[in-house]
């Protein structure tokens, strides 16, 4: 009992000094002292209403146009496009606190919602509100003489008013949308006007188009010099390496090349898809396009054989290359492998755009039914191949071209699946779930039994010619 008493007391001096500590960083930061200060002057029945007041003093939108609803003088001091604007907010503002509203209620609605709110864990630092820069840019309204647009600004303030003490330390960030028409000295104006304290330190208004800048050609020239490492590196693989065969010293590190250099493709993908969801989209198709084209070529130009299966297979007499240039055309190139990297990117989309998704039972039990197809398909449709039968040019390219990015599909649609909470119910993921640590383990396992066997079958040569020197060494020294 002694001992878990000491426990217990060295335990609350620790949370203690973590308290203390932490308490310690806000001291001086006038809103840590403004708010302690108000929960000390109120008692219990006080405190819901009081003790937090000074959320009034941030400079939201709401409180902004509320302010300005009762007070609109400030406005007279902004420029004539801008005072026309805002004063549109502020009585469609006054509109919306008495219930009433009209056909500019909706543009009123996106201001209020894509500008900043005042969140949780101020007194635990958080300095910073955010609101969504792309709902504010998208306003737009025909008033009929011009069009209301919205502009997206960060506005830098210090609660206890702007100097250069203030503005250099113990300051807050908020995003407005506002006008297009106003400048960030309006903006500042209507800041400070609204909340009747100079309090705004900086405004950064972003621009409703992106222009280029030095930054911008930076990137653009580092990304154009890792894509042409890429390109050459494939430029290389694809002329030279079908001509000089080599065995790597370890069979499976090809993989660690495809993977980097498809890893190192990916702005090409990512890029458009920042730009707008549908044009990655295409862009993804229509690389997956092209690889599946160049597959269907190189079999015809070839006559490669379906799969890599250490040619043991039926073959084509009419292929005059050997596995050497089908490994570095077809089973290594990143411009095949690509196919799968590509169905793994497209099913990331998806996931990211749609947070749930109500998939109906009928397509469940075809999705399954579907993704058993494409694994027994792609499995056991090469059998007559490896018992040595010549399969015909264009089965084995279709299964070269397509078995690849259907073996995707069907994985991409577990993860679906998986991701959306379909697989509590009938999914058959869910009957093996509690074995797949043990599948994990025997694989790894058979990996790591795999590789050392490699290894053993490079090494058991050279042992069994150091030993043949060894014996042959000592035999000659016990004759003579």
């Amino acid at each position: 009992m002694l001992r878990l008493r000491n426990w217990l007391v060295f335990l609350g001096l620790l949370l203690f000094l973590i308290f203390q500590q932490t308490t310690a960083q806000f001291h001086g930061f006038p809103l840590y002292e403004k708010a302690i200060n108000s929960l000390k002057n109120v008692n219990s029945v006080q405190l819901s209403s009081k003790a937090f007041s000074y959320a009034k003093a941030m400079p939201s939108i709401e409180n902004i146009l509320e302010n300005l609803a009762v007070d609109a003088n400030n406005l007279a001091n902004l420029t004539a496009d801008c005072s026309e604007d805002v004063d549109l907010l502020v009585t469609e503002a006054k509109n919306l606190f008495q219930g009433g509203g009209s056909h500019f209620t909706e543009t009123m609605l996106k201001v209020f919602d894509s500008s900043g709110k005042i969140s949780s864990g101020i007194l635990l630092g958080n300095k910073r509100f955010f609101g969504l820069f792309k709902e504010c840019q998208a306003i737009e309204y025909d008033l009929g003489n011009r069009t209301f647009a919205g502009k997206y600004s960060h506005v830098k303030f210090a609660i206890g008013g702007a100097n250069e003490t203030t503005c250099a330390s113990n300051t807050f960030t908020i995003d407005l949308c506002l006008p297009k028409t106003c400048s960030s000295t309006d903006i500042a104006i209507i800041v400070n006007g609204a909340l009747n304290s100079e309090i705004v330190c900086e405004v950064q208004s972003l621009p409703r188009e992106a222009h280029a800048n030095a930054g911008t050609w930076i990137t653009l020239v580092i990304i154009g010099v890792v894509l042409f490492l890429g390109v050459t590196a494939s430029v290389f693989d694809y002329f030279v390496l079908p001509y000089h065969k080599q065995e790597p010293y370890v069979n499976f590190s090809w993989y660690l090349s495809a993977d980097m250099q498809m890893f190192i493709f990916t702005p090409v993908i990512l890029v458009p898809l920042a730009i707008k969801k549908s044009y990655g989209v295409i862009t993804a198709l229509a690389l997956l396009a092209l690889s599946t084209i160049a597959n269907v070529i190189q079999m015809y130009h070839y006559y490669f054989p379906p799969s890599q299966g250490g040619f043991e297979g039926g073959d084509d007499p009419r292929m005059t290359v050997d596995s050497t240039a089908y490994n570095a055309l077809m089973y290594n190139a990143p411009w095949i492998r690509c196919q799968v990297y590509i169905v793994g990117m497209l099913t990331g989309v998806l996931l990211h755009s749609f947070k749930k998704l109500k998939i109906p039972m009928i397509i469940q039990i075809a999705g399954w039914i579907t993704t058993a197809a494409i694994f027994y398909g792609c499995m056991f449709s090469l059998k007559s191949y490896f018992l040595g039968h010549v399969i015909p040019l264009g089965w084995r390219t279709l299964f070269s071209a397509a078995s690849k990015p259907l073996w995707g599909v069907a994985l991409s649609w577990i993860v679906i699946t998986c991701f959306y909470g379909y697989e509590k119910h009938g999914n058959p993921v869910n009957n093996f779930k509690k074995s797949i640590s043990k599948e994990i383990a025997v694989e790894a396992n058979d990996l790591v039994h795999r590789r050392q066997q490699h290894i053993s079958t490079i090494e058991m040569p050279i042992e069994a010619n150091e030993k043949a020197k060894s014996t042959k060494s000592y035999t000659e020294e016990k004759w003579s």
